[in-house]
């Protein structure tokens, strides 16, 4: 990718929603360009080409390069970080791999990269399930035979690139003209940090959000609906929407922008790392906080919200028990920076090369939901069923996961 390609990315990455207008006027470029490096990108599998899908909920559908992503807090629901480790075999990692694929809680499942068997899963439910959840996680490990670490956000980071690649150009140049070569681009943002701060012209670009689900409100049938269907596709027309559910398109607009008022947090880009992008990378970083002289924890998270460093991702802290999860997309080059700062405010960390090709995000399942809105808590439907299923898949006795 040249120049105005790598702009064009990192726009559409800091805001999937972004239009094709908006970006051409950014960039002081015609639509006309702007959209032509786009399909070109989708043609050369840079970021995902329009796709036909058979749903099964909602039958054919297309998806495109842009998804929602739900606001689990809005929707009064939990997300849990679930890391299976230690997996034996490949054998079990697929039987795991088919438990994800099975329950209706499953948000998203990414196979992890290291020298064990891993699997990377959220899993979304409502507060009052919390201990069961728990008891599901030790019972797949104890049929399994594998080991899992959770974390429970309570606040949340998301890492915008910010128009990385211009402002990468710019840094870099300064950097290299210091005099002290070990200087580096987080040193470079550290400094900046805490000049600003002192000059009282800090800005936080990206919030802190609390994670303590919320009341939330019921939805109408449609709007669950709507939910997948933005899942789906995050840019889908009102037109096909109206030809969908058979209403004229002022409603369906007004349910549509309400629900990303309220129940979208942001959206999602689907694309596939390469070695000439910045962004070529995907780690999975878990830790314990132990923060020493250089940084307090009010500062670590001032940081990395409100500088614009060289990843995209996000940052997820369990204020319960001190420890973080972090999802990044990184280039190769400053990955050992971000590593050397994470090692000066923890005190165990451990890294996982995320398979970007071997991960899969599920859409927004509405049927969790009954036509009031109300969340299945049935322990049948989110604990049983699902590990019978499995049972049977495994050809074991079916009677073992209800046991």
């Amino acid at each position: 990718m040249d120049e105005l390609d790598q702009q064009i990315f990192v726009l559409l990455l800091e805001d999937p929603f972004r239009s094709i207008n908006d970006i051409a006027k950014i960039l002081e470029v015609s639509f006309k360009k702007v959209n032509t490096r786009i399909d070109l990108m989708k043609e050369k599998g840079i970021i995902r080409k329009e796709n036909k899908i058979n749903d099964p909920i909602f039958g054919e559908r297309v998806e495109t390069h842009v998804s929602a992503n739900i606001n689990t807090n809005n929707l009064g629901l939990i997300r849990d970080h679930v890391i299976f480790y230690d997996i034996p075999n490949k054998e079990t990692l697929n039987h795991l791999e088919l438990f994800c694929d099975i329950h209706p809680y499953t948000t998203y499942r990414s196979k992890l990269l290291n020298n064990k068997f891993g699997l990377y899963v959220q899993f979304d439910y409502p507060p009052q399930l919390k201990e069961d959840l728990i008891q599901m996680y030790k019972y797949i490990g104890h049929i399994l035979h594998l080991k899992f670490n959770r974390i429970i956000g309570t606040e949340m980071v998301y890492l915008k690139p910010s128009f990385f690649y211009e402002n990468h150009l710019q840094y870099q140049n300064i950097i290299n003209k210091n005099e002290d070569k070990t200087s580096g681009m987080i040193d470079f943002f550290w400094n900046k940090y805490n000049e600003e701060k002192k000059n009282r012209k800090l800005k936080i670009i990206n919030q802190i959000d609390s994670l303590s689900p919320m009341d939330v409100s019921y939805l109408s049938e449609i709007q669950l609906k709507l939910l997948r269907e933005l899942t789906i596709n995050g840019i889908v027309s009102i037109t096909d929407l109206s030809t969908y559910y058979d209403r004229d398109k002022s409603t369906i607009s007004r349910h549509v922008a309400a629900i990303k008022e309220k129940y979208i947090r942001n959206g999602i880009l689907y694309f596939k790392p390469d070695l000439n992008q910045s962004f070529n990378s995907f780690k999975l970083i878990s830790g314990t906080f132990s923060f020493g002289n250089r940084m307090t924890k009010v500062e670590f998270q001032e940081f990395i919200s409100s500088q614009e460093f060289p990843f995209h991702g996000y940052f997820i802290f369990d204020n319960d028990n001190n420890t973080f999860i972090m999802y990044i997309a990184t280039n190769y080059l400053h990955y050992p920076e971000i590593f050397d700062l994470l090692m000066t405010v923890t005190d165990k960390i451990y890294v996982y090369e995320i398979d970007i090709n071997q991960s899969n995000k599920y859409y927004f399942y509405n049927l969790n939901f009954d036509e009031k809105g109300k969340f299945n808590t049935d322990k049948k439907y989110f604990f049983d069923d699902p590990l019978e299923e499995l049972a049977k898949l495994m050809n074991d006795d079916p009677i073992l996961a209800l046991n």
